[in-house]
């Protein structure tokens, strides 16, 4: 007899799915954050501000601590004339470093 139930056996096999889906996610996060960032960097140079300052949002928003984009998002919104926006935004890249 097989030591093993149905019940068993697709609760171990969901267990594991679960695993490997939360694994992949985390991958999938990071090459997200870094695609933003790209664009972001692309856009910035190009003085595409109000590019930039959605693809620094999107970095901001899959790692709030991204010091660097707050930074960089401070000075994107400094060059629209969102001068409140840059304040804060600045304001926090330094709480961060």
């Amino acid at each position: 007899m097989n030591p093993w139930s149905k019940k068993q056996i697709g609760m171990v096999v969901l267990t594991l799915f679960c695993f490997i889906l939360c694994g992949l996610s985390g991958c999938s996060q990071e090459a997200k954050k870094e695609r933003h960032w790209k664009r972001a960097e692309k856009y910035f140079s190009e003085n595409k501000l109000r590019e930039a300052i959605i693809e620094y949002k999107n970095v901001i928003q899959i790692d709030p601590n991204h010091a660097t984009a707050r930074h960089k998002l401070g000075l994107a919104f400094l060059g629209t004339g969102q001068f409140r926006e840059a304040f804060s935004e600045l304001s926090k890249s330094l709480e961060l470093n």
